[in-house]
């Protein structure tokens, strides 16, 4: 993926029969979020209007381009208050996922643990025996993928609405107002942590998916779990780098409304 349109909403895929399904979800979901407008779409037009200080409407007549909030429109309090609720549930998502990787490895050692044992032992039927502590350790790989596919959507689903919210919030006339000026500091520098804390985190995940790569060719479900896995964890990492570009653009946005922000 190019550097350029990787952080946009860009999807690779493949003709891998799973990897073309989760592109279709992707199309689907994306799709259908512009039209409901329940999905933000940025682009290199508008974050160059950002960039520059640039307002749509003044490249076009006043009549024909109108940025005016309608009466009922949500106000600074109610898109951080969304914000709040969709972080928490993002947050248990991914502890979630922090649980269920723990799980995996917990059943994966015990299995490794008595295969060392039986080999160390030898005798008849020790071959079976490593074949069916394989296929156990498979289906927690198989059990851990799943659930990480599961989360990783909650999670996508989560920031698209982080990040229309936040959106919304750096647009509403209010923002730029004392009282409100130190919460949008606040939540600007909450964005930068979660920026650096899912750097941290991707750090182990590669690293997950360079070892189980390295387990490829010991048995049969277990060859087919390990490339669900990389999968999932791919997907899960391309999700992971679009947030932090996503997270990038937002605080460079947020400069326009007050100011250098210093995250030292």
């Amino acid at each position: 993926m190019p550097f350029d349109l990787k952080q946009y909403r860009a999807k690779d895929y493949s003709t891998h029969f799973k990897k073309f399904f989760d592109l279709i979800e992707y199309l689907d979901k994306n799709l259908n979020g512009a039209i409901s407008g329940d999905v933000v779409f940025s682009n290199p037009v508008s974050d160059f209007l950002d960039k520059n200080q640039i307002k749509p409407q003044n490249l076009f007549g006043a009549n024909e381009y109108s940025l005016e909030i309608p009466e009922g429109e949500k106000g600074f309090l109610d898109f951080l208050a969304d914000i709040e609720e969709d972080t928490k549930q993002m947050n248990e998502d991914i502890m979630s996922i922090s649980t269920g990787m723990n799980t995996m490895n917990s059943g994966i050692n015990e299995c490794t643990e008595k295969i060392e044992r039986v080999k160390k032992d030898g005798g008849n039927g020790t071959v079976a025996f490593v074949r069916k502590q394989s296929q156990k350790a498979a289906s927690y790989i198989s059990d851990f993928s799943k659930h990480l596919k599961q989360r990783t959507e909650s999670i996508q689903m989560r920031w698209t609405k982080i990040e229309k919210n936040t959106l919304g919030l750096l647009e509403n006339e209010y923002a730029a107002q004392d009282g409100n000026r130190k919460s949008l500091i606040d939540y600007m520098k909450a964005l930068y942590q979660l920026k650096t804390a899912i750097w941290e985190a991707d750090k182990s995940v590669r690293t997950m998916k360079e070892k189980s790569l390295e387990n490829l060719g010991i048995e049969r479900s277990m060859n087919q779990s390990i490339r669900f896995l990389d999968q999932d964890l791919t997907t899960y990492l391309d999700m992971t780098d679009q947030m932090t570009k996503s997270i990038e653009r937002i605080i460079e946005k947020s400069r326009f409304v007050v100011g250098e922000i210093s995250f030292e």
